[in-house]
């Protein structure tokens, strides 16, 4: 199994994750 398809499911929950973290869209979306 690889690391892709390990973190695919978690990837919407990231992206949330980081927008939270920058404070914006964008941003966030960039560092995931």
């Amino acid at each position: 199994m690889t690391l892709s398809t390990r973190i695919a499911p978690h990837l919407p929950y990231l992206r949330r994750f980081s927008r939270a973290l920058t404070g914006s869209q964008s941003s966030g979306d960039a560092y995931v």
